[in-house]
């Protein structure tokens, strides 16, 4: 006599593993090789009111890619035909392969087991119902990563949001399924499932915010003494890091008046060179045909940039006046020749013109 059906969460603990229905157009149907293209998962709400991100480790589904009928439902709930599980409740029906996201949607394609209908009869079933479009629905098993409550206006859960790109979901296995539930039993499923999340997500905020419960008193002066050590090292970081950028700011200033330091001194050098050369120029145009002839000029010039006017100016200071070796007027009366050369005439700027043209004068 068969039993009495049990609810899929009576009388068993939670796996860990939850089951979403997407009821889907098949997209391409292989007949030659019993494959089909299938929409495994979407971020739409879904038959038990949550959200599947679409972020997924597809590393262990890779491995294997069982593609099942129903999750295997009546097995995991001890739910059998006639007191028996059939094979097909318990056994893969196929292998997934290709499983990808792509514009937030997890793609698959399922290939059924070969075989005749007397070798495979279930699958052949399966395989003429997915062909005529009487099961056209696929469902994900998988563990979900990162679960975030959403609530209500009062409160309470409205969904949830499973997985994130640093937390994903770890797809198991995705299903074959038929369309429609008993509501109630979908009611009983979802409430049964609501609360071991609700449980997983407060154990979670439990672990991450209080010590362990059994603590021994040796046990629990350490872990105080780390939680207040790590306060202080926070406390300390942050000093730390707000002073960075103070310095940060002040290196930034004191570059900009470096800057402006350079930039000035530059200017003053420029200035100052063009000076030094003005009086090079003039102190040297003075003592030009006094204490020096023209010939020598030049090498007065580069005398004068290499060592300094002033030294230049000493060395010819040494030296004696030249010899008049023409007549020369000086108020009114003539120097006789040989006679030291007179000092030039105020506002000149070259001797040595001075000179020819006070000779020239006494011709």
């Amino acid at each position: 006599m068969a039993g009495k059906a049990a609810q899929p969460e009576s009388g068993r603990a939670w796996d860990g593993v939850l089951r979403r229905e997407v009821a889907v157009e098949l997209r391409v149907i292989d007949e030659a090789d019993r494959s089909v293209e299938v929409i495994a998962s979407t971020e739409a709400l879904d038959s038990h009111g949550d959200v599947v991100k679409q972020f997924w480790d597809l590393d262990r589904y890779n491995k294997n890619g069982p593609v099942l009928w129903n999750h295997n439902i009546f097995e995991s709930s001890n739910y059998s035909m006639g007191g028996a599980v059939r094979p097909e409740d318990v056994m893969p029906v196929g292998k997934g392969g290709d499983v990808k996201v792509s514009a937030k949607k997890l793609t698959a394609k399922l290939t059924l087991v070969k075989g005749t209908a007397v070798e495979e009869p279930f699958i052949d079933k399966l395989w003429r119902r997915i062909q005529q479009g009487v099961i056209k629905a696929v469902s994900v098993g998988f563990r979900p990563g990162e679960q975030k409550r959403v609530l209500n206006a009062s409160g309470g859960t409205d969904h949830y949001e499973l997985g994130s790109a640093e937390n994903p979901n770890e797809l198991v296995e995705i299903s074959f399924v038929p369309m429609g539930s008993n509501p109630e039993a979908v009611a009983k499923s979802i409430a049964w499932e609501r609360r071991n999340l609700d449980e997983s997500l407060a154990a979670s905020a439990a672990e991450q915010e209080s010590p362990p419960m059994a603590m021994s008193p040796e046990e629990k002066q350490l872990f105080d003494a780390a939680v207040l050590a790590k306060g202080v090292a926070e406390s300390n970081f942050q000093t730390a890091n707000d002073r960075v950028k103070s310095l940060e700011v002040e290196l930034g200033t004191a570059k900009s008046n470096v800057i402006k330091l350079e930039t000035s001194l530059t200017e003053a050098n420029k200035s100052l060179a063009e000076k030094t050369a003005l009086l090079s120029k003039s102190t040297l145009d003075a003592l030009q045909g006094v204490k020096f002839a023209p010939a020598e000029r030049e090498e007065f010039d580069t005398l004068a940039k290499d060592i300094g006017i002033e030294r230049v100016q000493k060395m010819l200071e040494k030296r004696d006046a030249l010899p008049v070796t023409q007549p020369v007027i000086v108020d009114g009366k003539a120097l006789p020749a040989g006679s030291p050369a007179p000092a030039p005439v105020a506002g000149s700027g070259n001797g040595s013109a001075d000179l020819a043209a006070e000779a020239t004068k006494g011709i």
